[in-house]
């Protein structure tokens, strides 16, 4: 199907952004605080302005005082669990290969469509890799099916993300949790709540206290929109916290990137507002390239996959060439090639995005 060519009086003028120059690169990520949302809330130029005294602050997830505590007490507060059961660390990707060598796992298994960097990162060596297969017209997982696919496989680390928000926007939930836990005595379950945000699943650590083979981890560039600082948490059942806590005693965090942290949380009321504006965006980005006639993959995360009908790689190209948008080319099964995954942060940005995927299709690039 060719990309339908919108009508230039009827195209809603909300997509229209004459911009006379090319604009400073939009990186197409959910990560980020993106164009317009410092203007619209001053207190984020004092927050991200925090800079590090003295560099690192060293923190065993042990002691009860200093910084780190008073983190720790607020993402107890934002988990519903114990400061004492939080832990601290570096980024997500970081603590996948240290739980996994903390824990003696030598399988990891993913969905297929999910993040690659769950099992691809570089300290993972000697550890197998297994996939999943899901359906890519349905990208439905029943419980059912996950625990078929586990059951067997011996000791093994599942990596699931619930809220239906992965690339590939599988739907993901407690019950394929359950079912995976009993299929398989041995499985460890890394439940990664990155984008709870979007669904009826916002508090998750819970399950580290209803199963007793569940490591729950959150990251701050999705939760608390803080990426620079490559801060990460992770609340497990009791029987890994000990372990965990031995392996991964004394860890170097960032000094200001605490600083920014504690300072998001101490002001959930602009979180909710800067979640309000991703969802604002990503409403955007439906309506707008709904609009093409393209096939559109969307979902409860901050962001659409667009099936580009032709050479995807020109697009993306002429998106930051001439537009300043940096978009992902989707190069892994089930989703490659025609394939690109659009996010923005802020309404600015998605009507930017919209406007210039519709002049591409308007230019006939591609296609």
């Amino acid at each position: 199907m060719q990309p339908a060519i919108p009508n230039s009086r009827a195209f809603d003028a909300r997509f229209r952004c004459p911009i006379s120059q090319k604009p400073s690169l939009i990186r197409a990520d959910c990560n980020c605080l993106g164009r317009g949302a410092k203007r619209r809330y001053p207190e984020l130029n004092e927050i991200l302005a925090t800079e590090a005294d003295d560099g690192l602050e060293y923190d065993d997830n042990r002691r009860l005082d200093g910084q780190c505590q008073r983190l720790r007490e607020l993402i107890g507060e934002r988990e519903r669990c114990s400061p004492s059961r939080v832990l601290l660390g570096g980024s997500g990707l970081e603590r996948i290969p240290m739980i996994a060598a903390a824990l003696g796992i030598e399988r990891i298994i993913r969905l297929e469509g999910d993040f690659h960097g769950y099992d691809r990162h570089s300290l993972l060596t000697g550890v197998e890799r297994i996939t999943l297969r899901v359906d890519p017209k349905t990208r439905t997982l029943s419980p059912e099916a996950l625990a078929a696919a586990v059951r067997g496989l011996g000791k093994a680390m599942l990596m699931l993300t619930l809220g239906g928000s992965n690339p590939l926007l599988t739907p993901i939930t407690r019950a394929h949790v359950k079912a995976a836990h009993e299929a398989n005595p041995e499985l460890v379950i890394l439940v990664d709540g990155a984008y709870r945000q979007y669904s009826d699943q916002f508090h998750l650590s819970d399950l580290a206290d209803e199963f007793d083979r569940v490591i729950y981890l959150q990251v701050a560039s999705k939760d608390i929109f803080l990426p620079g600082p490559r801060l990460s948490w992770v609340v497990p059942s009791a029987r890994f916290a000990e372990r965990l806590t031995q392996i991964q005693a004394p860890f170097p965090l960032n000094t200001g990137g605490v600083r920014q942290a504690i300072a998001m949380l101490e002001r959930p009321e602009l979180l909710a507002a800067l979640r309000g504006e991703q969802a604002k965006a990503r409403d955007i980005l439906i309506e707008g390239l709904s609009r093409l006639r393209l096939t559109l993959i969307s979902g409860v995360a901050p962001w659409v996959v667009l099936q580009w009908p032709g050479d995807a790689a020109a697009v993306v190209r002429k998106l930051e060439d001439d537009y300043g948008v940096l978009v992902q080319q989707q190069i892994h099964a089930p989703l490659e090639d025609s394939w690109m995954r659009i996010s923005a942060t802020t309404p600015e940005e998605a009507t930017h995005i919209v406007w210039a995927v519709t002049l591409i299709v308007v230019q006939g690039i591609a296609h």
